[in-house]
């Protein structure tokens, strides 16, 4: 073996020397250490089943120092004071992050959640932990008990898109009439069971389809019921007059196939269409094989011919 040492080079040499150094070095670290630092002891907390080994730093000295005392009482975390805190070993800091958290509304569901206070030592958490019980949940918040607070929202959600005063669509809880070729998505939520979600489809489609002829065309909407349309029936209205329809003369292809109710093979008969005849009447479209099975007392409302 010594014999192929000294057959490396010189450099080769000093590095293996080097490398057994630090080989030897990490070994004597690993038995000393241990021995270095057991004097500063271990803190030993059961919890129920559970055990952790805790490093004591000088704020869960503190801690236990107090409750060494039997002055820690057992305590909610949401219904505690900095001065209470501080009295039980917590840094100040900490015990103004814990009380500025409840100011603002925050609430503990158990006593692991203390430990998302920023600052909180996670050694001296698991300290806590045994002190700390829940005693009650906080009562959720329900504004829709409080009328006025609806109207409030109806009266600012018009204010921000500039719309006509409330006055146009509603005079009292139940007696309404939203006009649905005109409405926003704002007014539209007014509709019971219509939401954020299916007011946005609801103006969606009605821009694809130029218009809403009957209340019954809502129910080619993703989403929406029966049951809504039985609930709102006496609160929608539907003006034609506001209808976008298509000039079968001068659409493209692709217009006319984008319409809900025409696809590519009616778009491409009336075109075709439109190419034997400059100018085609209505009824030259209904006469064309593809719309042989479209209700026409609907379509009439989305074609023109000017």
């Amino acid at each position: 073996m010594w014999k192929d040492f000294f057959s490396f080079s010189r450099k080769e040499q000093n590095g293996i020397i080097v490398l057994l150094i630090i080989v030897v070095l990490l070994i004597v670290l690993r038995i000393i250490l241990p021995k270095l630092f057991s004097s500063s002891g271990e803190i030993v907390s059961e919890l129920g089943e559970q055990y952790f080994i805790i490093t004591p730093t000088q704020e869960v000295k503190d801690f236990k120092a107090v409750a060494q005392k039997k002055e820690i009482p057992i305590f909610d975390p949401n219904k505690v004071t900095p001065e209470f805190l501080i009295s039980i070993g917590i840094k100040k800091r900490v015990a103004d992050n814990w009380f500025n958290y409840l100011q603002k509304g925050g609430f503990f569901n158990s006593p692991e959640d203390v430990s998302k206070i920023y600052g909180m030592d996670s050694n001296l958490m698991a300290a806590l932990i045994p002190y700390m019980i829940v005693t009650e949940k906080p009562t959720p918040k329900n504004i829709f008990e409080k009328p006025e607070i609806i109207a409030k929202m109806y009266v600012d959600s018009l204010l921000l898109t500039e719309k006509q005063p409330i006055q146009r669509f509603i005079s009292k809880a139940k007696d309404f009439i939203i006009e649905i070729n005109s409405a926003d998505t704002s007014e539209l939520m007014l509709l019971k069971g219509i939401g954020p979600v299916l007011s946005r489809r609801i103006v969606y489609y009605r821009k694809q389809l130029g218009g809403f002829v009957l209340p019954t065309q809502l129910l080619e909407i993703e989403g929406i019921l029966p049951k809504v349309l039985e609930d709102n029936a006496e609160n929608i209205t539907i003006n034609t007059d506001l209808i976008i329809p298509l000039n079968v003369n001068k659409a493209s292809i692709r217009q006319l196939r984008d319409h809900p109710y025409l696809d590519f093979y009616k778009a491409k008969a009336i075109v075709d269409e439109r190419k034997k005849n400059l100018l085609i009447e209505i009824d030259d479209v209904f006469d064309l094989e593809p719309f042989a099975d479209i209700d026409k007392e609907i379509i009439k409302y989305y074609l023109i011919v000017k």
